[in-house]
């Protein structure tokens, strides 16, 4: 039996030097999505964590996820919706609009990120407006 990735396969995969595979981390965030302790970490430590990095690997862990959002969950995404750091609010927005939220709140976030310049985040804000 092949043993999914964890938590800290994740976590070595976005800290590779010289720099991450993002392809990579991406299969991995689709992975590690489906392990409750990810998602526990995710709520309780990531959406607080002083990285960027980490508080928008948080917020992808969710919007990767099939588990329905619990309203702890659903609350500390909204408040991403706010966080400093784009790609944080971006990736919250993306896993509020992926578990059905329609909010004005979230509709904006994805507005900022269909004309960020980052294609990637662009895209993908883009197919969730439509």
């Amino acid at each position: 039996m092949e043993m999914r990735p964890t938590l800290d396969t994740l976590f070595a995969a976005v800290n590779k030097e010289p720099e991450p595979d993002w392809v990579e981390v991406n299969d991995l965030i689709g992975q590690v999505a489906l392990d409750p302790a990810a998602l526990e970490w995710a709520l309780t430590q990531g959406f607080i964590d002083p990285s960027d990095d980490n508080r928008d690997l948080a917020a992808s862990l969710f919007e990767a996820s099939t588990a329905d959002l619990k309203p702890g969950e659903v609350e500390g995404l909204q408040a991403m919706l706010s966080d400093p750091h784009p790609f944080a609010r971006f990736r919250a927005a993306f896993a509020l609009r992926v578990h059905g939220d329609t909010s004005p709140e979230v509709l904006v976030v994805l507005e900022q990120a269909a004309v960020h310049e980052d294609e990637e985040a662009s895209t993908r804000a883009k197919e969730l407006l439509r």
